[in-house]
């Protein structure tokens, strides 16, 4: 999943869930019972993206809950994406796709 990098191999990833051990948090895993609420999120490519508004749980998907540029969009909150959660700074770091947040 570390090899993603445009929006033909991001689809391949639609609609799996991110799951992970209690006790055993990764840097880049997020569950729907973490409260990233107010966390800024920032991409490696376009810079600081916006605040955490929420993590909605769809069918076999989680996604992060977000204003991009004035207008609402979710983010798949998967590993390929999320390259750093910083809890101290209450910081999510991204490596988006290429024309993900196209808008």
């Amino acid at each position: 999943m570390k090899d993603v990098d445009s929006v033909d191999k991001a689809s391949e990833y639609v609609g799996m869930t991110v799951l992970q051990l209690r006790g055993k948090r990764s840097k880049s895993n997020l569950h729907i019972e973490d409260d990233f609420t107010g966390f800024a999120l920032f991409d490696k490519v376009l810079g600081p993206i916006g605040i955490v508004e929420g993590i909605e749980e769809y069918p076999n998907q989680l996604l992060i809950k977000t204003r991009y540029l004035g207008t609402e969009v979710l983010i798949p909150a998967v590993e390929a994406f999320i390259t750093e959660i910083d809890e101290a700074k209450r910081t999510i770091y991204l490596q988006l796709p290429e024309g993900l947040l196209d808008i």
